[in-house]
């Protein structure tokens, strides 16, 4: 595509009137692309580009329906079906862990804000199946309404977050939440929270997780230590956790449609993950009862280590 550059529109005598950027696909410029700033070339690789007066700039990844999505190859969806199914595998084994392990594995590949708009829709899978097992949804509903009614606002909120700062600041701060789930499941939790103390920290607890789930797609952390210091029994922990994922992920698909991150393409890519999530659940399933649940806990804190310190390296580089 020639475009006409300043000095010649001058000299034509024409009005010099600023020009519309056109996203283009990567594979008809990446290399002009790359000889103007092959370094910029590199690490947009999965976004595109914009044709200017001054020639090709790196696009925002969400200009463009379906932003990087839509330049997936076969080596990086192989990568993320992996990070997929490792998600499910830990949440299939050990009830929690799907977002953290899923959006960890693959930063690695794409970018944070697409790899949070990927996970709505197989979390809302995953945890519909989980808060509906058990039949603790009722007490649950009873007793944690507090923390369930704060958490959507949270979650809203977060999203916003999510919207209004760069790439670069999400990764850290992802990589960041990532290590603290990481160390968090190594620590014994020996402090208790009377049912007074319970009422009045829930709202708290239901603002501040959603607020990082919104960010992240990560609603554990805050949520696990509150209903730990609670001693609730193991089945219902695992049913009551469900339900309050699920309670936030419904609010934060809204919002990420709202503000503009999950449209049409996404969601098509959101579903597709499904796939994977699902296998890795029914296969931690498995498995559980089979090998030690101490060996997995430390393999997996090995892994959300790497991956969180990877996420945040990249955010200081």
């Amino acid at each position: 595509m020639a475009i006409a550059s300043t000095s010649r529109v001058a000299a034509t005598g024409r009005v010099n009137r600023p020009r519309k950027r056109i996203a283009v696909p990567v594979g008809s410029v990446k290399s002009a692309a790359a000889k103007l700033d092959p370094v910029a070339a590199r690490g947009h690789a999965l976004y595109g580009y914009f044709i200017t007066d001054r020639g090709f700039e790196a696009a925002d990844p969400w200009r463009t329906p379906g932003g990087p999505m839509n330049d997936f190859d076969i080596v990086t969806l192989a990568l993320l079906a992996l990070g997929l199914v490792a998600g499910g595998l830990t949440k299939g084994f050990a009830g929690s862990g799907l977002p953290t392990v899923s959006v960890a594995s693959m930063a690695v590949v794409i970018d944070v804000p697409t790899a949070v708009a990927l996970m709505p829709i197989p979390l809302l899978v995953a945890n519909t199946r989980q808060a509906f097992r058990g039949g603790y949804m009722g007490n649950a509903l009873r007793r944690f309404w507090p923390l369930l009614v704060c958490l959507p606002f949270g979650a809203v909120l977060g999203v916003k977050v999510l919207t209004g700062v760069d790439a670069r600041s999400v990764s850290g701060l992802v990589g960041a939440i990532v290590v603290a789930f990481a160390l968090l499941g190594q620590v014994r939790f020996e402090w208790r929270v009377s049912a007074r103390r319970d009422r009045q920290l829930q709202p708290l607890v239901g603002l501040g997780a959603g607020v990082i789930g919104g960010i992240s797609s990560i609603f554990a952390p805050l949520i696990v230590m509150h209903l730990m210091s609670l001693r609730l029994p193991k089945d219902e922990f695992v049913g009551t956790v469900g339900l309050a994922y699920l309670v936030g992920i419904v609010p934060m698909i809204f919002a990420l449609v709202g503000f503009g991150r999950l449209g049409q393409i996404e969601a098509l890519w959101g579903a597709a993950a499904v796939v994977p999530v699902l296998a890795g659940m029914f296969l931690g399933e498995r498995l559980r009862g089979r090998f030690s649940e101490t060996l997995f806990r430390r393999c997996l804190l090995v892994l959300l280590l790497l991956a969180g310190l990877n996420l945040i390296g990249q955010a200081i580089a």
